[in-house]
């Protein structure tokens, strides 16, 4: 490589002479053209190939940058996360989960700010960095949120394959300032918490505060429990009985986890599902419930017609993988199908009731009974009872309690024992803890129940020893705040 340079000379008056000096600059230009095509790969690493947005290398030191250079009381992070992406990954299509990526970025891109700055994190999570002036932080922050909702609020088009389809694209947003953090891993962590608890309370979006750092503590809880019950390959476990108030014998157990801290802090079962169900990982534990019970269970503690039913998340039962693993799980074990009975637990929205409903059949087509659990709470309505092919349900204990005080919920009651008999269910009412319970629902005249007054949630073998299973119902306690070592555990 040459340079070449001209410089003019004159050497008489009337005449200009052009001098060319012709160097070798080889190295030089490949010094240059190497650090030109480095600051090319930095730039370049530091990008999404899928969004072109920045990724989380460039987002990083964007934000690093921002924070040292003492720009944080002016400066917000915006946590994005697409709800339910795995479903549409799952059901459509990893060709459509990018296309919905790629809508996304073009929204995240529209909406905001000419001085902000937008990138993906990771998978389905994007953050926007706002740079405002220190008195507005909040209300441009809340602002920019609304416009990224309103944004998303329609159907938009998609292409699978010659199909065209209409998809509904909703985030959860949370919302962190950076005055008060110490560097970007804070700041970071405090919008994630702000977004997991906007996609809890379905709120769209949600400004961090500090009561959030105790949800996050207890999340760790859980995480840890978990992640040592999956090394341990096992799931703790407990029975509770179902009676009949006719024959005043117990008639089956239902299955609970127990998930326990390695300290021996149990764990409260709604707020341990809650935790999986939001990490998209009911599967995993659902499955490891069901090794743990068919390798632990003990066939002498079943007698006559009695059954055992196991409680599983409605999530897990939409896919197909689980569904085929249960129902091997079970084809292998010495339980007959016509003793199990599996109790959908629906806490969780499900997208797709054809799936639900296609694996309700395959398990109904195995001899094994399907229960409706909780119902009249949460997600399961009355179009479950009609559309599903299921063979009882349970009543959730907050109607039974309303009925006793309600003429209503008392009719409503009564009438679902109507339905049940003429089709042929089994009907379990739950939450019978006194017998002032007891007079109450045989005075409705309701069969088959659960709860306190019958027995605790117990291990098997206090069950196998009928003396400490009575001691155990008449000593219960019917408060469940008292003696919780979860709650004492993370007192603020």
């Amino acid at each position: 490589t040459f340079m070449i340079e001209a410089h003019e000379a004159k050497y008489k008056a009337d005449q200009r002479t052009l001098v060319l000096v012709i160097k070798n600059i080889t190295d030089k230009y490949k010094a240059l053209d190497l650090q030109r095509q480095t600051y090319l790969l930095e730039k370049e690493a530091e990008r999404c190939p899928l969004t072109g947005l920045l990724n989380r290398r460039g987002l990083m030191k964007k934000i690093d940058y921002i924070l040292s250079e003492g720009m944080k009381d002016g400066f917000a992070l915006i946590f994005c996360d697409v709800n339910k992406f795995k479903f549409v990954n799952d059901t459509y299509g990893h060709d459509v989960g990018d296309q919905v990526l790629l809508r996304l970025s073009s929204v995240l891109r529209q909406t905001i700010r000419g001085g902000d700055f937008v990138g993906r994190l990771a998978g389905d999570e994007f953050l926007i960095g706002l740079v405002n002036k220190p008195g507005k932080v909040e209300s441009v922050s809340r602002k920019v949120a609304e416009r990224i909702l309103k944004s998303l609020d329609r159907k938009y088009p998609f292409r699978r394959g010659q199909e065209n389809l209409d998809l509904e694209i909703t985030m959860s947003l949370g919302i962190a300032q950076a005055s008060n953090v110490q560097g970007v891993d804070s700041l970071l962590r405090n919008a994630d918490l702000a977004m997991y608890q906007a996609k809890t309370t379905k709120c769209g979006y949600y400004l961090f505060d500090e009561r959030l750092r105790n949800q996050d503590r207890i999340n760790s809880f859980i995480r840890e429990a978990s992640d040592s019950h999956r090394n341990q390959g096992f799931l703790p476990f407990h029975l509770q009985p179902i009676v009949s108030t006719v024959s005043d014998l117990t008639v089956g157990y239902e299955v609970l986890m127990r998930p326990i801290s390695a300290d021996g802090v149990l764990i409260p079962v709604d707020q341990f599902i809650r935790y999986h169900e939001d990490k998209n990982s009911m599967e995993v534990v659902d499955r490891l419930l069901v090794s743990s019970f068919l390798a632990t269970f003990q066939q002498d503690l079943l007698e006559n017609d009695q059954f055992v039913a196991i409680n599983l998340s409605a999530l897990s039962l939409c896919s197909d993988r689980f569904v085929d693993f249960l129902i091997e799980s079970l084809r292998v074990s010495w339980l007959p199908f016509e003793s199990v009975i599996i109790e959908i637990t629906e806490t969780a929205f499900i997208q797709s009731q054809v799936r639900l409903h296609h694996a309700v059949e395959l398990i109904s087509a195995q001899g094994i009974r399907v229960f409706l659990d909780d119902f009249g709470v949460g997600q399961t309505g009355l179009i479950q009872l009609v559309n599903l092919p299921i063979h009882g349900f349970k009543i959730d204990s907050t109607l039974f309690e309303q009925s006793k005080i309600n003429n209503k919920a008392r009719s409503l009651l009564c009438s679902f024992r109507l339905f049940a008999e003429q089709l042929k269910m089994m009907m379990i009412v739950e939450g019978i803890e006194s017998d002032q319970d007891l007079d109450h629902l045989s005075d409705m005249q309701f069969e088959f129940a659960q709860g306190y007054k019958f027995g605790l949630p117990l291990p098997q073998e206090n069950f196998l020893n009928k003396e400490t299973m009575m001691n155990s119902a008449l000593f219960c306690s019917t408060n469940p705040d008292v003696d919780d070592p979860f709650r004492s555990a993370f007192k603020q």
